[in-house]
């Protein structure tokens, strides 16, 4: 059936892509279930390198109804593997990336979870650990 492989290889691309942070074993980017939508996407993402070397995160806390908390990924320019930093949602609005090293390019994702587990669209944020580089910008998708 043309529909089916259509949508089979649709949610193939979106799981696909490098940036589809929602999609799981358990949740490869299927439809929001029941009257709930994933919450909001977060705003004002921002990467700070720590005289450590650690990098912090901080950006606006939602004011989402039925929120878990955060999920943070992290992408080494260098690699192309994103890798979720948060083994489950956090409730504070930063996070310190202490496994951050001197002279990669991070990029940094953080998403909004819902209680029943949906996760928002993106926000990121990169920031350059090579020393005397430039910081980094927010971005969002």
């Amino acid at each position: 059936m043309t529909f089916r492989k259509y949508v089979m290889i649709s949610m193939v691309l979106l799981c696909g892509s490098a940036l589809l942070l929602g999609c799981s074993e358990d949740n490869p980017a299927t439809p929001t279930s029941g009257d709930e939508a994933p919450p909001a996407a977060i705003s004002g993402l921002t990467a700070r390198l720590l005289p450590d070397g650690d990098v912090e995160l901080n950006w606006d806390a939602s004011t989402q109804p039925n929120l878990s908390g955060y999920n943070v990924y992290r992408h080494i320019m260098s690699e192309q593997a994103i890798g979720k930093l948060t083994t489950s949602p956090i409730t504070t609005n930063s996070y310190i990336d202490i496994h951050a090293s001197e002279g990669p390019v991070y990029e940094y994702f953080v998403t909004a979870v819902s209680a029943k587990g949906l996760e928002s669209a993106y926000a990121a944020t990169w920031i350059d650990t090579e020393p005397g580089s430039s910081k980094g910008e927010g971005f969002e998708e």
